[in-house]
């Protein structure tokens, strides 16, 4: 399959996880990537697998957005399909939160987001069209105690998404939402490693654990996650925008009032 070929890509936070899975996707089907993240290591390890470049900088930066852009189209001739995978968050009780924690969770979680967008809209209209896929959460519809920051930044980034669809559409430049349940990734192994360790058993067991209350009765793996983003940027989606794509194996389909009765 070479449904990217002539096609130029920008993945932020594209260093490990999701990122790299979505990057790595749309190379293989012939899509020239910017791989961008704050770790020049990953990102570089990235690109060179690729056949990319690597433009290490931060996300929430419009500086940093602006040079991938610019990047883009000096090196590759131009843009068609921005990934904003790049993301952090944090958890805690609403009052024992500082709102400097949420400001920077926003700033990048959506304003990055947006301020990719903006950069990346010009060059998309030169080339007649494009896709912005935003990388969200099965969060943004589900709430778990002390998740009230990351879960506001992704339902935000819905609501952007959405607009951005509506808005755009007459110039051909689609823009929807990819939105995980739990993946394996770098950052997902920290946490739930962490949680291992406090119960004293292995991380092996810990998503075995997790994977048990989905309906497939596993977490996803980053690449399927990527495999549905680089969908949403093909032209195999060239009629869906304004839309988020739940990647859950039927978590979100689960009716956790009856589960397990039989």
């Amino acid at each position: 399959m070479n449904r990217f070929e002539g096609k130029v890509a920008i993945v932020t936070g594209g260093g490990a996880g999701i990122g790299a899975a979505a990057a790595e996707r749309l190379a293989s089907e012939g899509c020239k990537v910017i791989v961008t993240g704050r770790r020049p290591e990953p990102i570089e390890k990235v690109a060179t697998a690729i056949g990319g470049l690597a433009l290490a900088g931060d996300a929430a930066d419009n500086d940093h957005l602006l040079a991938a852009v610019e990047l883009a189209e000096k090196e590759f001739g131009g843009l068609d399909i921005l990934v904003n995978n790049a993301g952090t968050g944090t958890g805690g009780p609403l009052l024992e939160l500082e709102l400097d924690e949420w400001k920077r969770v926003l700033d990048l979680n959506l304003f990055g987001a947006i301020n990719a967008t903006r950069a990346a809209i010009p060059a998309m209209r030169k080339r007649g069209g494009g896709s912005i896929v935003n990388v969200s959460s099965v969060s943004s519809a589900r709430s778990r105690l002390g998740g009230a920051i990351y879960e506001s930044s992704k339902a935000s980034l819905n609501a952007m998404s959405r607009s951005f669809a509506v808005e755009f559409a007459p110039e051909r430049i689609r823009s929807n939402c990819v939105c995980p349940g739990v993946a394996r990734t770098e950052l997902a192994d920290y946490a739930y490693g962490l949680v291992a360790e406090k119960k004293g058993v292995s991380l092996e067991e810990v998503y075995s654990e997790i994977g048990s209350v989905y309906p497939m009765r596993r977490v996803a793996e980053a690449a399927e996650v990527g495999a549905v983003i680089a969908f949403l940027a093909s032209d195999d989606a060239s009629f869906v925008t304004g839309t988020e794509l739940t990647v859950d194996g039927g978590g979100s389909a689960l009716n956790v009032t009856t589960f397990g009765i039989k």
